[in-house]
């Protein structure tokens, strides 16, 4: 994949253009005064830091996957990039900027011929972008939430693909990275090499049918295509997605499932399982219900070939380095294809449910245990608090009228959460329940989801002294909501009189700290917390 040569007739000297776009004067004319200009270059662009701006121009390069060398084609690429990315990033993407030339001078929108286009954008701190966010462990659980809020914003925006480009083709994408793999079996290894290609051409074939169906309601839709950790941002501490894929729309034109499933593959092998999972249930608590439809059952398949695209680059870069680069970039890409492959083999379905009143922590319990139940990235959250404001057509933030925890409103709401836990087992993921409960009947029913489907239930009730329920109720209320629970300490004292009747679940107290409450639920659910996950747990992802 060799860049192609430079110099083209009718093409201006590219050093030339350098010279321009490195000198602090050429941007005075712009209102920007700055001693220095810093250039970050890739294999596709170089980006010139002034001031409080970016300058984005494309290289005059060729390579298998993209052709930059005539400068027809960099105006081209360079508004379709200020296109697909404005959407999602007005506050970043401003606006296209000619290089002209006249008597031998060039300068920004001058009255000469254009002899190349220049992308102006806002300058960010690259410290907000979140790897590196995520390297200092900035990265907690209400980003990530975030994150999937974000993606499912961008991807009611995007527009669906009536004819889908053969890259969207799952089935076949599955089959060429076999064949890429295998081509590197030297750098990954024979054997994991062989199997994982072996496994992942049989899922592509297995899943075609539910591929199809996807792509006929309308979910192959123009994404951005490369969405992992660098390419978002936090603009005034919200994520922001930047840096879309512009240059072949092929790429971009993809179910929405895998398109979210490389942020989540990214946090994954990162060993940041319970933001991962964050991502996702904000991912469907924002999205169409309609979306999830065959998702459940085809993630372990997006997020294997997500890994494996990034274990076939890495494969690659291998071959091209020597010594102790050599030897970390073989590691790296045999990581990916162990992930890729695990992904493939992912554990049972599996429902847990969590009872208690208000106030005895069953929420926080289920995001911490959500990580660890069923196939990556984790369990789907279903949250009665959350479902009830989503029948009320109103965010999970609002508070309901009375009317909405009448008997009739409430039983419409277990219905709901009934029918969504049949779902998601149903499709071979794992589901937590977090739900008050209170009624023996409503616990029966939940149970009786999995034993129909016959899936591994447990259940467990969390219980608690009155103060501690009312402190906490008190304290999530807060002076800004930021719950889903309209619960507050007149009903957590309401609650007492309850009459649960027999509690079967297993019965853990929460009166002590979080930490003692979660150990004693791995005990029961037979989950071993690793330090990694203990540390993403205090750290409140």
């Amino acid at each position: 994949m060799a860049a192609c040569s430079h110099g083209q007739e009718g093409e201006s000297p590219e050093a030339e253009i350098l010279a321009f776009m490195r000198n602090p004067e050429s941007y005075r004319p712009l209102g920007i005064a700055c001693q220095s200009v810093d250039m970050i270059e890739t294999h596709g662009a170089r980006v010139f830091l002034a001031g409080d701006k970016a300058f984005k121009i494309k290289r005059p390069v060729r390579y298998a996957f993209f052709d930059f060398s005539t400068r027809a084609k960099r105006k081209a690429v360079i508004e379709r990039e200020l296109a697909v990315n404005r959407s999602a990033a007005p506050m970043i993407y401003e606006r296209i900027l000619p290089i002209t030339e006249a008597g031998g001078r060039y300068q920004f929108e001058g009255g000469g011929e254009p002899v190349e286009w220049v992308l102006k954008m806002a300058r960010f701190n690259h410290a907000d972008e979140l790897d590196r966010v995520a390297e200092r462990d900035a990265l907690d659980g209400p980003l990530a939430e975030g994150l999937g809020r974000m993606v499912a914003t961008l991807h009611n925006s995007a527009i669906p693909s009536l004819n889908p480009p053969p890259s969207a083709d799952l089935q076949g994408v599955a089959d060429a990275l076999a064949a890429g793999i295998l081509e590197e079996t030297a750098v990954l290894w024979g054997d994991d090499a062989c199997r994982f290609a072996d496994t992942v051409r049989r899922c592509g074939t297995a899943n075609a049918a539910l591929l199809d169906k996807r792509r006929a309601h309308g979910l192959i839709r123009r994404c951005h295509g490369d969405l992992h950790l660098k390419n978002i941002v936090l603009i005034d501490g919200e994520p922001v997605a930047f840096d879309a894929i512009e240059f072949d729309e092929a790429l971009a034109t993809i179910d929405i499932g895998y398109d979210l499933a490389f942020l989540m593959m990214d946090l994954w092998v990162r060993g940041m399982r319970s933001c991962a999972n964050r991502v996702f249930n904000g991912y469907l608590k924002t999205a169409n219900p309609e979306w999830a439809d065959g998702l459940f059952r085809l993630l372990p398949f997006f997020l294997s070939l997500r890994a494996a695209v990034r274990a076939r680059v890495g494969a690659a870069r291998a071959n091209l380095l020597d010594g102790d680069e050599k030897t970390e970039a073989v590691a790296d890409a045999r990581r990916y294809l162990s992930f890729a492959s695990s992904f493939l083999e992912p554990p049972p379905s599996r429902l847990i449910a969590i009872g208690g009143l208000s106030g005895t922590g069953k929420t926080v319990l289920a995001e911490a245990l959500a990580p660890n139940i069923g196939p990556a990235p984790g369990a789907v959250h279903l949250r009665s608090d959350v479902l009830r404001k989503r029948l009320w057509d109103v965010d999970e933030f609002s508070s309901l009228p009375a009317d909405a925890y009448t008997p009739e409103a409430s039983a419409r709401t277990y219905r709901a959460l009934y029918r969504e836990s049949r779902r998601v087992i149903a499709e071979g993921h794992g589901a937590v329940v977090d739900a008050v409960a209170a009624r023996a009947d409503e616990r029966d029913a939940i149970e009786a989801v999995a034993c129909n489907a016959s899936v591994s239930f447990s259940g467990i009730w969390l219980q608690a002294p009155l103060d501690r329920r009312v402190e906490r109720v008190t304290h999530r209320a807060g002076s800004v909501k930021q719950d889903a629970s309209d619960a507050d300490a007149q009903i957590a004292e309401r609650q007492e009189s309850y009459r649960t009747g027999r509690i079967a679940w297993h019965c853990i107290d929460t009166g002590g700290t979080f930490e003692e409450t979660l150990q004693a639920a791995r005990a029961v659910l037979h989950i071993e917390g690793g330090d990694e996950c203990d540390e993403e747990v205090r750290k409140g992802c």
